[in-house]
């Protein structure tokens, strides 16, 4: 998903600055493993005094829906790239992938206990879902 620019000063341009921030953050936890990706999404117990992606859009209404949209469609459209490549990364998530794929990697790699993982889409389908019946 291409970012367009928006006049600067209005909702769209926090809109816009909130939902890059969320990319990169998602980008730096996919790289870094799964088990960082999922807590920057979701949470957990515990966890990085980081708030949460999801929770924090399931607050914001309207707002938090359209960022939940923007979210999904970028995850199944976009690259593991931020912009800058970074030859020196300890990552072994290849950059310039689909993030679908990176994401595939990352999980196959790190499996855990072995319980079923819940894909990125998944748990925004999941929020979105949350939305309609609350």
């Amino acid at each position: 998903m291409a970012l367009t620019p928006v006049p600067s000063g209005g909702w769209e341009h926090g809109f816009e600055a909130a939902l890059r921030y969320y990319q990169h953050a998602l980008i730096y936890a996919l790289r870094y493993n799964r088990f960082l990706l999922d807590e920057v999404l979701s949470g957990r117990p515990q966890g990085t005094p980081l708030r949460p992606i999801l929770p924090e859009c399931l607050k914001r209404g309207d707002e938090g829906r359209k960022m939940l949209l923007a979210l999904r469609d970028w995850w199944q459209t976009g690259v593991n790239d931020l912009g800058t490549p970074r030859p020196d990364t300890i990552s072994p998530i290849p950059e310039g992938i689909p993030l679908l794929e990176a994401e595939r990697i990352a999980r196959a790699r790190e499996p855990g206990d072995g319980s079923p993982q819940q894909s990125v889409l998944a748990q925004i389908e999941a929020a979105l879902k949350e939305m309609e019946v609350s």
